[in-house]
């Protein structure tokens, strides 16, 4: 029940974001990694390689707050301790043990839980909204109309799911938390979904001028296509009697083909 539950509330905001981003159409949004292990998909990030980005996003999101490494190492290891028992359980005291400080320091570096808690936003935007819009966006367009739609289609959602599943303890916090955390939510509905619904629109426009889409209601054929990405990653990771085949590409092959083509029978068949 706990579990059917936290499905719940994840749809739940989820809608709630995007229907939240369609007063914001207009809003604009303009790495070193290394895994830990290869189960766990907690990242630590190579920090010099990452400081124009941040200093990007600080610039366009209008985030006032300074991030040097020790921060940064802060706030990954609160990931991986919020993620695992949640920001109410989660203690500071575990917090600093991952992050190899005394737990007196992360009070030098966040004055608050809570203001460490909104110092996710800043991985968040970095590895998660940023590389959807710059890389798999512009990779969509960039190959069409030489690749055929339904594979660039294809590409856009794994490259979406390979990006929450590399940050999974990281996208998983932010979901559930913002349920419960207004000021975490409304940097999220504001700017992170009405810039991927923007960089999304420019999918469906160059498609109707391709002719290949149809014109449609595009605000409710965006919500259709990166719903069913956020499905499929949650019924991945949440509910094993709904996971399929398990093997990615080749649900989301199907599930991008009922996309184009629909459900009903084409020849108006009962």
């Amino acid at each position: 029940m706990e579990m059917l539950q936290n499905v719940r509330l994840s749809f739940l905001w989820w809608t709630q974001s995007i229907e939240h981003s369609i007063m914001s159409e207009h809003s604009i949004m303009k790495g070193g990694i290394v895994m830990t292990t290869d189960e766990e998909p907690f990242l630590r990030t190579d920090f010099e390689n990452i400081q124009s980005e941040i200093q990007d996003i600080k610039n366009e999101f209008g985030i006032d707050m300074n991030f040097t490494e020790k921060h940064w190492a802060i706030i990954e290891a609160a990931i991986k301790v919020f993620s695992e028992k949640g920001f109410s359980a989660g203690r500071t005291s575990e917090i600093a043990k991952e992050a190899g400080v005394s737990e007196g320091t992360i009070f030098n570096y966040f004055k608050t839980k809570q203001d460490l808690l909104q110092g996710m936003l800043m991985p968040f935007f970095l590895f998660v909204t940023r590389p959807f819009i710059l890389k798999g966006i512009e990779s969509f367009l960039s190959s069409r109309p030489e690749t055929p739609v339904d594979e660039a289609l294809t590409k856009l959602a794994l490259d979406l799911v390979k990006l929450i599943d590399e940050r999974q303890n990281l996208v998983k916090t932010m979901v559930a938390e913002a349920m419960f955390h207004p000021d975490l939510l409304e940097p999220i509905r504001k700017k992170m979904f009405p810039s991927m619904m923007k960089a999304t629109q420019k999918v469906f426009d160059s498609e109707i001028e391709h002719g290949t889409f149809r014109k449609v209601d595009s605000l409710e054929a965006k919500k259709v296509f990166i719903g069913m990405i956020f499905a499929h990653v949650t019924i991945k990771q949440s509910i094993k009697e709904l996971r399929g085949s398990g093997d990615d590409e080749s649900e989301i092959r199907k599930m991008v083909d009922i996309f184009l083509h629909g459900v009903s029978n084409t020849m108006g068949e009962n």
